[in-house]
Formats: C-alpha cells, structure tokens, sequence
C-alpha cells in the first residue's frame, strides 16, 4: 500500500503530463507504458515486414520513432516480448524493420529534395523566360515608337518641304 502511494504522489514517476519540447510523458511510469506499447506495435508490424518486404513504417512514423528508437537496446526490449525464449530473434526482427523504414524514409525525402530542386529549377526557367520575353516586348515597343516618330518627323519635313515649294511658286 505504501508503495503504490510512493507512486501516484511521486511526481517523477507518476507525472502525465507531456513535455512541450519532446511530447514524451513526463512520469516514469507513464514514459516507460507507451514505450511498451510502442514496442508491441513494432513486434507486430516486424512480423508483417517477414512475409511483406513493402510493409515498413510509414514517413511520419519513423521520423517520430528517430530519437526514440537508439535510447532502446535488446535488454530494454527484452522485458516487452512475449516469448522470453525469442528476444533476441524479437528485436532482430523490429531492428530490420527498422533500418528498412529508415532507408524508405531517407529515400523519400532524397526523392523529396530533388522534386524541390527540380521546381526550383523550373521556376527560375520560368523567371528568365517571362523576364527575356518581357524586356522583348519592351525593346518592340520602343521600336515602334522610333519608327512611328521617325515616320511623323518625315511626314512633317516633307509638309515643310511641299509648303516652302507652294510658297515659291
């Protein structure tokens, strides 16, 4: 009795609240029950990931497993497994799982950088060709507006030129 009190008043050990940086539990005791059934369902996905080499963890669950996943060696995982016997075999299991999903995810966000890389490309594509097109029609523009002054400057010499006539005569 005394110790189950030692743990609902310790707040170290019975805290459920999260943190705001790692959104871990804080208890002990609360940290270590998710870490178990974080666990549990890695076991399970592991031995789907035996039969079905395509079933590795997703993106967003890896990238949230990262730092979770090196604080937990075969002797803490061995208190999770429901086959004493297997233990080892157990975490060699999630182990392959793991770095396979570890491989996807880094795969994926290779995959990621170079779509960006190619958009980024592209856009400035873009950019130079709308600029190259704009200073295009721009240089046009100003053309034409020579040309057309040019025209107007010779129609009015030419007026000139035909009234000085007239006005000889």
């Amino acid at each position: 009795m005394s110790h189950e009190a030692l743990t609902r008043r310790w707040r170290r050990l019975s805290d459920p609240t999260r943190g705001s940086e790692e959104r871990e539990p804080r208890g002990w005791l609360w940290r270590e029950f998710e870490d178990g059934q974080r666990w549990r369902a890695l076991a399970v996905q592991a031995q789907v990931y035996k039969h079905d080499r395509s079933a590795t963890l997703s993106p967003a669950t890896t990238a949230a497993y990262e730092l979770w996943w090196p604080e937990h060696t075969s002797d803490w995982a061995a208190r999770y497994v429901r086959d004493k016997d297997r233990a080892i075999e157990e975490y060699h299991e999630v182990e392959d799982l793991w770095e396979a999903s570890l491989s996807t995810l880094k795969d994926d966000e290779l995959g990621r950088l170079k779509r960006e890389q190619k958009l980024r490309r592209r856009a400035q594509l873009f950019g130079r060709i709308a600029g190259t097109l704009l200073i295009s029609v721009l240089l046009a523009f100003m053309g034409l507006l020579f040309f057309y002054s040019q025209a107007e400057q010779q129609k009015k010499h030419a007026q000139i030129s035909e009234t000085r006539l007239l006005n000889r005569v």
